[in-house]
């Protein structure tokens, strides 16, 4: 069993349904394109009913979320039972993002109860089917103080050809202006219509070039700086999208910053995820070890291994590290290269996929609004990935039902691959009811099996 090369190929034809349940009604929607289900008795993904209930989801901050996360698993599983659970927890992060007084102690409280769900959804497996659950939790990693942001306008005023792209506490440095506004302009799917672009290596920047690196250098709040193409260098060859979309230079913040987004949009936070190499991780429920767990990447095997036997979940807790997950087993590194990880997208497929953040769809230093494409309005614009953890591309695992939930809104249809997710309709910290993703086609395959 390896990790396989991600694939985001969306020309295929897309069977995902979607159900989204809101305090004022139900809709029900492909989620390739967001074309109405109008058939009253359908049933989404020929497993849920329209007229399915599910309780709301009580909101980003309420004491509640990780108890909602369960019960919904719950409800699920007994239309459709699986083998299979996959889980994101984000309540202890988002807390702590947005309420000035969250606390270690109200951290460490929020994760204990956490880890009592989980022991409660092991109880009703244990109940129901006579197994016994497998448990693998991991942490993203210590939280810090948020310090202030890293603001880079007075280098683009100096070259006003250049421009940048930033998400939390990377930035994406472009020489070339046109080159982001063409990307950030692309109607089309990038997917399918790609072309690498050429990156240049610091012994091939000019003189100007040269001089936009002193300045960056300079700058006190700018932990590390890279040159995407020594990376490259160094770490192997990127995949075709990573190189296409990748800024020229890639810049980390100092521990407690974050950059100014490229919308000038700046959120008011407390604490924010401390880019550390090591986080923390749990195993439940004698998880064997014929794969040893040294990196997040490593996760991807030791899970299927652990498939051959019984029923396996596996939960990422947001802000959750060594110093504060209960009866913790180890450490795992949060690197890709010698660079960490952020509590986002790439750590979760480097989870999901077992390929490190060189082979991401979505590369750092750049917003994830670069690879959108007409289609999938619900996630970015972006294909779900293939070849996930939650998917049916392993010759073993074909018959393997899976189910997704969380408390993090996206991130779990679009990087689980499982059959059913169960995920709020989180925007801009506003709520707007339950989406239930299923993906038809896979579960088709799985019954005709």
């Amino acid at each position: 069993m390896i990790a396989k090369e991600m694939n985001n190929d969306s020309n295929h034809d897309d069977l995902r349904e979607c159900l989204q349940i809101t305090p004022d009604g139900r809709s029900t929607f492909y989620l390739k394109d967001g074309r109405n289900l109008p058939l009253e008795n359908l049933k989404i993904g020929n497993i849920i009913p329209k007229n399915f209930n599910i309780p709301l989801y009580p909101g980003d901050l309420d004491d509640k979320n990780a108890d909602w996360v369960i019960d919904s698993t719950i409800s699920i599983d007994k239309l459709y039972p699986s083998q299979f659970f996959f889980f994101i927890f984000a309540d202890p992060m988002l807390k702590a993002n947005y309420i000035p007084q969250f606390n270690n102690s109200n951290l460490k409280k929020t994760i204990d109860n956490i880890l009592n769900q989980l022991k409660r959804f092991s109880d009703y497996i244990e109940d129901k089917y006579k197994k016994t659950l497998k448990i693998l939790v991991i942490g993203t990693g210590e939280l810090t103080n948020f310090t202030g942001y890293v603001d880079l306008i007075d280098l683009l005023e100096k070259f006003p050809n250049y421009s940048f792209m930033s998400f939390d506490g990377y930035t994406g440095v472009y020489f070339n202006k046109i080159i982001k506004d063409k990307l950030l302009k692309r109607n089309d799917n990038p997917i399918l219509k790609i072309g690498e672009r050429t990156i240049k290596k610091r012994s091939d920047f000019s003189r100007e070039e040269q001089s936009a690196l002193k300045i960056l250098e300079s700058i006190d709040e700018i932990e590390r700086l890279e040159v995407i193409a020594d990376l490259e260098t160094e770490n192997g060859p990127f995949n075709s999208i990573f190189k296409s979309y990748a800024p020229d230079i890639l810049c980390k913040a100092k521990r407690g910053k974050h950059f100014t987004s490229s919308s000038g949009i700046a959120r008011r936070i407390y604490k924010i995820h401390g880019y550390e190499d090591k986080t923390g991780f749990r195993t439940i429920n004698r998880w064997n070890s014929d794969f040893p767990l040294t990196n997040i990447t490593d996760v991807f095997n030791s899970t299927l291994s652990n498939l051959n036997d019984g029923p396996v979940a596996l939960a990422i807790i947001e802000g959750a590290s060594y110093s504060n997950i209960s009866g913790c087993s180890g450490h795992l590194n949060t690197t890709w290269g010698n660079l960490p990880y952020g509590a986002d997208h790439n750590f979760i497929q480097a989870v999901t996929t077992g390929n490190s953040a060189f082979k991401s769809s979505i590369p750092y230093g750049i917003s994830p609004q670069v690879t959108k494409t007409n289609d999938y309005p619900y996630g970015w614009g972006i294909p779900p990935l293939q070849n996930t953890l939650g998917s049916d591309h392993f010759k073993f695992y074909h018959n393997i039902k899976s189910l997704s939930a969380g408390s993090r809104s996206m991130f779990l249809h679009m990087f689980s691959g499982s059959d059913i997710c169960i995920e709020p309709w989180v925007r801009n910290r506003i709520e707007n009811g339950v989406l239930i993703v299923t993906n038809k086609d896979q579960i088709i395959r799985k019954k005709n099996r």
